[in-house]
């Protein structure tokens, strides 16, 4: 038994798994409200040496094996646009969307007026306001208040949705929806909420972290790819030894 060869396995499984984590966040480096993703690996197999004693016959190979995925907490600058259907919440709370799955949360402000004079997402989802209703706007000039309060050409029209959930208690589903896993968000009190119209939240995704953890993915996944030629080269030796075949 060879159990580097399946160690080694499995480091490539591993560092594959990462280098498509770190291009999906290289990918969104431009993406409106856009978390990182990071890898997190786990010792996978092995048995721990005994206390006293010899060591056992057979052992256990020890590889990794990809556990979860972290998202880091950080905090983007916000980039003027302009747009007044661009709105960034300038610190902590998310707005809602109604998908075809459910309720989802986002901090991705990039709306605009879709069909019917809804606030859609650019992926046509309806955005929420403090009732959990999809928010419809008639023509006219958007005005946005801090407190989310929307108004048309000085017409009330809505009030945006803002809640506040622990950042473990969300799974992302792609791009810059997340569900919750544990609970229901808690909706913040309009006064504690700031809306920056004309602003959006940039992408988290640090292009310069992110091609180093993209070399280092590399390196490892090349180091692990050449331990399995040699392993393979040996044991076909072996084979042809033990054959008679010289």
């Amino acid at each position: 038994m060879y159990p580097h060869l399946y160690t080694a396995a499995s480091g490539l499984i591993s560092s594959r798994r990462e280098l498509e984590i770190v291009a999906d966040n290289l990918a969104n480096v431009r993406t409106p409200g856009f978390r990182p993703a990071r890898a997190i690996f786990a010792v996978r197999g092995g048995q721990p040496a005994p206390a006293a004693g010899p060591p056992p016959m057979t052992t256990v190979p020890v590889g990794v094996r990809l556990a979860d995925v972290w998202h880091p907490v950080r905090t983007p600058p916000l980039r003027a646009t302009g747009n007044p259907f661009d709105m960034a919440i300038d610190g902590r709370g998310w707005f809602q969307v109604r998908t075809p799955s459910g309720i989802r949360l986002t901090r991705a402000g990039n709306f605009t007026r879709g069909e019917g004079n809804r606030l859609v997402t650019p992926d046509g989802h309806p955005v929420l306001d403090r009732a959990g209703r999809p928010i419809t706007l008639p023509d006219g000039t958007l005005e946005v208040a801090a407190d989310g309060t929307l108004s048309v050409d000085g017409q009330p029209a809505g009030q945006l949705a803002v809640v506040d959930i622990p950042e473990a208690a969300l799974v992302r589903e792609g791009g810059t929806l997340w569900r919750s896993t544990a609970g229901t968000p808690r909706p913040i009190d309009p006064a504690g909420v700031r809306i920056r119209a004309g602003h959006l939240e940039e992408s988290g995704v640090e292009a310069t972290e992110e091609l180093v953890a993209m070399i280092e993915a590399q390196r490892l996944f090349e180091m692990n790819q050449r331990l399995i030629d040699v392993t393979a080269n040996t044991v076909a030796r072996r084979a042809l030894e033990l054959a008679g075949v010289r």
